[in-house]
C-alpha cells in the first residue's frame, strides 16, 4: 500500500471515532460533557475541510514541481 492510501485510511478512521464518539456524546447530559459535545460537532466539520485543503495544497505543489520539471 502506498502512502496516500494509507493516510486516507488513518484519516477516515480518525473521523469514524470523533462522529461515534459525538453519537456517544450526545445521549450523556452532564455539564462537562456538553461542552465536549460542542468541541467535537466543531471536530467533524473542522477535519475534513482541513484534510481537504492540505490535499489542494499538495496538488499544487506537486504540479508545481511538475511544470518546473518540464520547463527544464
Amino acid at each position: 500500500m502506498n502512502l496516500k492510501r494509507i493516510l486516507a485510511i488513518l484519516g477516515l478512521i480518525g473521523w469514524g471515532v470523533l462522529i461515534s464518539l459525538t453519537v456517544i456524546f450526545a445521549f450523556i447530559d452532564t455539564p462537562a460533557t456538553n461542552n465536549a459535545f460542542k468541541g467535537l460537532i466543531a471536530a467533524d466539520i473542522i477535519l475534513p475541510v482541513f484534510i481537504w485543503v492540505f490535499m489542494m495544497i499538495a496538488r499544487r505543489i506537486n504540479n508545481t514541481r511538475n511544470d518546473d520539471n518540464d520547463k527544464r
